[in-house]
């Protein structure tokens, strides 16, 4: 074999495992991960109707949940590292060929409940394949620990941008005023993701 070839195989092998360390079967089986996958749903979806996005983590709206997971959602990544989990989730966008992808971290207490939820992107709206590739671009910085410096892309994370934080305590994107000018005169709903 010559040297070209084994730099290919070598190279063909790190990104197989790397793709393999982010496929959620390898952490959890079928009914965990639609259960996982409801959890994260949970956080980052729209509440039911007539429910405050505060009471929305009540059991009563677990089926809301666990149906728009599964008929809106995809679980694409998922990397565990003790406690932390790592995640990569495709959502709907406005339109039926529009998606964003949103990752994100949490802890997973010894009682099976997600702690420190936090959304670290959300990509723009795309098309579902541009969105995956992207997603799946930030997310793996994100677990190396090197996302930061992506996330003034404006063509790859809609969230967070200049005027926009995520507000860890109402698990929801919002905007700082503070941070630009102009910004007071911006449409609230232009943060919310949809």
């Amino acid at each position: 074999m010559n040297k070209i070839t084994c730099f290919f195989l070598l190279v063909l092998f790190s990104c197989t495992s790397t793709t393999d360390n982010y496929d959620p079967s390898k952490y959890y089986d079928d009914a965990q991960r639609a259960n996982v996958l409801t959890g994260i749903v949970t956080y980052i979806f729209s509440a039911p109707p007539y429910t405050k996005m505060q009471d929305r983590f009540k059991p009563e709206h677990k089926a809301f949940y666990d149906e728009n997971a599964r008929k809106q959602f995809s679980f694409d990544r998922l990397y565990v590292d003790g406690k932390r989990h790592f995640f990569l989730v495709i959502r709907p966008g406005l339109g039926a060929k529009e998606k964003r992808a949103v990752g994100g971290i949490f802890d997973v207490a010894d009682d099976k409940q997600f702690e420190n939820f936090r959304e670290a992107f959300v990509t723009p709206l795309l098309s579902d394949s541009v969105a995956r590739t992207r997603g799946r671009f930030l997310f793996d910085q994100m677990v190396k620990g090197d996302l930061q410096r992506y996330l003034k892309m404006e063509s790859y994370v809609q969230w967070p941008n200049a005027i926009s934080y995520y507000d860890s305590i109402d698990y929801e994107w919002k905007m700082d005023v503070s941070r630009g000018e102009g910004a007071d005169s911006l449409n609230v709903d232009t943060v919310r993701v949809n």
